[in-house]
């Protein structure tokens, strides 16, 4: 900056009128602010891992804070339906459609229900996600069904 122009800025400070907008705009602006996207869903997680048909599991969502109010969470269970009333289901396995963290909480749990009487037999690895806003987090369990003898 030369002389003049900075003895014509001292001017306009000393007469508290400031630099002229033209000078200002001219100004670099600061970089852009990081992603301030407050994340709430920190754990998805199904026990037991592993059970024989019949078997309620328990599935926990962990926040990564307490819940403000009544935190509502989606869940879903991969290749279900959407059955109203029940959840979702799929091959005798039945997830609720979501679960409340009551608030000041920073965790719920819900039942994941496998039923006895499903067709199949074997081992069977299911699914199970938890959605919030735009966060996902997914766990995986398995369902052992015994052939009838």
């Amino acid at each position: 900056m030369n002389i003049n122009v900075y003895m014509i800025s001292i001017a306009f400070v000393l007469l508290g009128t400031g630099l002229p907008a033209a000078t200002r705009a001219q100004t670099p602006l600061p970089k852009a602010p990081p992603d301030l996207t407050i994340k709430w869903l920190n754990t998805l997680a199904v026990s037991p891992a592993s059970a024989t048909a019949g078997t309620r599991f328990t599935g926990t969502v962990k926040l990564a804070r307490r819940a403000v109010g009544d935190l509502r969470v989606s869940l879903g269970l991969d290749g279900a339906k959407a059955v109203e009333g029940a959840g979702f289901v799929l091959d005798g396995v039945i997830v609720p459609q979501f679960l409340v963290v009551p608030n000041g909480r920073d965790q719920a749990a819900f039942t994941i229900t496998s039923s006895g009487s499903a067709t199949w037999t074997g081992s069977r690895a299911f699914t199970v996600r938890a959605y919030y806003a735009c966060e996902k987090l997914s766990a995986g369990f398995t369902v052992i069904r015994l052939a009838n003898r």
